[in-house]
């Protein structure tokens, strides 16, 4: 049981820090994709 739970806290936060390299590498493509799309 406890290691399953660390095992979800790690996916978790392995999560999290992909959400972030994600958002840091869309957010400058973000208004080009907008526009293009109006």
């Amino acid at each position: 049981m406890a290691d399953q739970q660390v095992a979800l806290e790690r996916l978790r936060e392995l999560y999290r820090e992909k959400n972030e390299h994600l958002e840091k590498f869309l957010e400058p493509v973000e208004p080009y994709e907008f526009y293009r799309e109006i």
